[in-house]
């Protein structure tokens, strides 16, 4: 009983007592005086009432509080071996954790620490449970599985599998109601993903396809499909249809690195002042990228515009070498060999420009008796100049990069 309802039975005796009181003669007034001791005798049981359960409140407060406590006791035990890298020692805590009859901690903590060993320990409480908490686990499990077929950490076929547990989990038509839709149409688009990866190339388009008919327009299915004619590699490959679904996926809200691979795309198709813009689209989102003044660097090279060339070869080289001015999720472990890269092309296109030093493969470079330095080739110095590394090598690393930035 709340403090409310007390005060309300406590106004009503007194309208009750005031009313016996507007009346005349003896009989009201004992009415009244035997009505008040039963009344107060009520108000006494209320009042008594009212302090138990304020106390059972106040018992299990401090039962829940003490909950908590051995709860942040337990994580602070068992988190570090959650985050850590032992998948076997994983699935050992969180079936202790499980043990000691703090199941929900556990699923908790499952789901948030998404990997093979808790996983593993998910999948095994899941079979040794029964009714309602069964469908509570299975969620947190459906959970689990996207949370790491989301993460580019895991290989294709895992990424398969995990998918494929989820539709086992679930149907369907339950699946559709979750996110508005979006989760269901999210495990195609990561499905399609992995097929991509083993060169299922038609299970992938069918996966996008099928996302397509849960969100239509969904502008990250666009995206993929752009992706998958841009990066297949069968006789199905083709630029111009990799370049329409990028299109449609900018016409429903696409942004960001999109600009980025479009502009690739742009300039690989020799559109070279739609690369420009679109480039520069991108480094307004982006703009101490180093991988996107070296796009536009190569589009100007393109455009035999060298001056532009060597300026956002330049200010790549500038944030290659200061990482910390790039954004996090710009960070990029072959940071050496992009900075070896760029700088190897700023010599490149100096010596076109007439503005470099020689190079050392130059300045080692025996001359044949009777010739001038100066007689040599500049086709031969361009080509002994050349970097050793692939030049492609950016591209991978930047294709890599931009779709691990995206939202699975």
């Amino acid at each position: 009983m709340t403090n409310r309802q007390v005060k309300q039975l406590l106004e009503k005796q007194q309208i009750i007592i005031e009313e016996l009181s507007k009346g005349k003669g003896k009989d009201n007034w004992d009415k009244l005086a035997t009505l008040s001791t039963f009344l107060s005798s009520i108000v006494i049981g209320i009042i008594g009432i009212y302090f138990a359960n304020a106390y059972k409140s106040q018992e299990i407060a401090f039962k829940a509080q003490e909950v908590r406590i051995a709860e942040t006791q337990v994580v602070e035990k068992f988190v570090p071996i959650l985050a850590g890298n032992d998948e076997n020692a994983k699935k050992g805590a969180l079936l202790a954790i499980a043990s000691l009859n703090n199941k929900d901690l556990a699923i908790r903590l499952g789901t948030s620490y998404a990997s093979a060993g808790t996983i593993e320990a998910m999948e095994i409480l899941f079979k040794d449970t029964e009714g309602e908490s069964k469908k509570l686990l299975r969620d947190s499990l459906i959970d689990a599985l996207y949370s790491r077929a989301s993460t580019d950490t895991i290989s294709y076929d895992q990424m398969v599998s995990d998918v494929n547990k989820i539709f086992e989990l679930k149907p369907k038509e339950e699946l559709r109601t979750k996110w508005d839709g979006y989760f269901l149409a999210n495990c195609y688009r990561r499905r399609a993903y992995a097929y991509g990866g083993l060169e299922k190339y038609d299970l992938a388009f069918n996966d996008l396809q099928e996302s397509l008919k849960i969100i239509p327009n969904y502008f990250n299915s666009y995206w993929d499909l752009g992706a998958l004619y841009r990066w297949r590699n069968d006789s199905e490959k083709s630029l111009e249809k990799a370049l329409e679904y990028y299109d449609l996926a900018v016409t429903h809200k696409a942004t960001g690195n999109i600009f980025f691979e479009r502009g690739q795309l742009h300039r690989e198709l020799n559109n070279i002042d739609k690369a420009l813009a679109d480039l520069e689209k991108y480094l307004n989102f982006r703009p101490s990228d180093p991988q996107g003044y070296y796009e536009m660097a190569l589009a100007y090279m393109q455009k035999k515009d060298f001056g532009n060339a060597h300026h956002n070869l330049k200010k790549a080289h500038e944030y290659a070498s200061n990482p910390i001015q790039q954004p996090m999720q710009s960070f990029d472990p072959n940071q050496q060999a992009i900075q070896a890269l760029i700088g190897g092309k700023i010599e490149e296109i100096e010596r076109q420009m007439g503005i470099g030093k020689p190079s050392k493969i130059e300045q080692a470079q025996p001359i044949e008796e009777g010739q001038s330095p100066t007689k040599r080739s500049k086709a031969d110095k361009i080509e002994q100049a050349k970097p050793k590394q692939k030049p492609n090598l950016l591209n991978k690393i930047s294709r890599n990069q931009i779709r691990s930035r995206r939202r699975p």
